[in-house]
C-alpha cells in the first residue's frame, strides 16, 4: 500500500488468492473513494493485464479469466460503478488519474492495460498521462475514439491467447 491508502479483502465463494478461475476481491480507499478491485492469476507472474470497463458493464469480467492462466489479470471498478463507492469522478482525467493511484496502490508499476467503451477512453488518457508504465494498449471500441470492429480478436492477438 501507498499514499496512506488502506484495503479490505473479500474472497470470491472461498477463492485462493491468485487463482485463475475465479476472482479475487479487495477495496482500497483511494483519497476517500472505496474501490474494489478484481484480482486473478499469479501475483508474481511477469505480466500484468488492467481491464478498464466501459460505462454500461460493471460485472461479466469471467470471460477475462484466460488471461489470468499465465498473467496477473486486474479488473478495477470505476468509482460509481459496481462495487465501487460513489462519487463517481466528473471528468476521464480524473478517473485515469483514479486509475494510476489504484495501480500505484497495487504495487503495479509497469503493465498492458485493456480498455472497453468509456474504459478504452481512460486507458488511452492513462497511457497519455504515464507512458513509461505501459507496455501494451488495447482499446475495443473505445468511446470518443474510432472504433475497431473485430475488437475481440484484436484483444486475443494482443494476448496471445493461443500460444502454449
Amino acid at each position: 500500500m501507498s499514499m496512506g491508502e488502506s484495503a479490505s479483502t473479500a474472497s470470491n465463494n472461498g477463492a485462493s488468492a491468485g487463482t485463475a478461475n475465479r476472482f479475487d476481491e479487495v477495496h482500497l480507499d483511494i483519497h476517500g473513494i472505496d474501490t474494489a478491485v478484481f484480482t486473478a492469476g499469479p501475483a508474481e507472474a511477469a505480466e500484468t493485464v488492467v481491464f478498464f470497463h466501459g460505462a454500461g458493464t460493471a460485472t461479466g469480467f469471467d470471460c477475462l479469466l484466460p488471461i489470468a492462466v499465465r498473467r496477473r489479470l486486474v479488473v478495477a471498478h470505476h468509482p460509481g460503478f459496481g462495487a465501487s463507492g460513489d462519487p463517481s469522478l466528473g471528468s476521464i482525467g480524473a478517473l485515469a488519474r483514479h486509475q494510476l493511484d489504484v495501480l500505484d496502490t497495487l504495487g503495479i508499476e509497469r503493465c498492458s492495460i485493456v480498455g472497453h467503451s468509456m474504459g478504452g477512453w481512460t486507458a488511452a488518457t492513462l497511457a497519455s498521462f504515464s507512458t513509461d508504465r505501459i507496455d501494451k494498449l488495447v482499446l475495443a471500441a473505445p468511446a470518443v475514439l474510432d472504433e475497431r470492429a473485430d475488437a475481440v480478436a484484436a484483444i486475443s492477438e494482443f494476448l496471445d491467447l493461443d500460444r502454449t
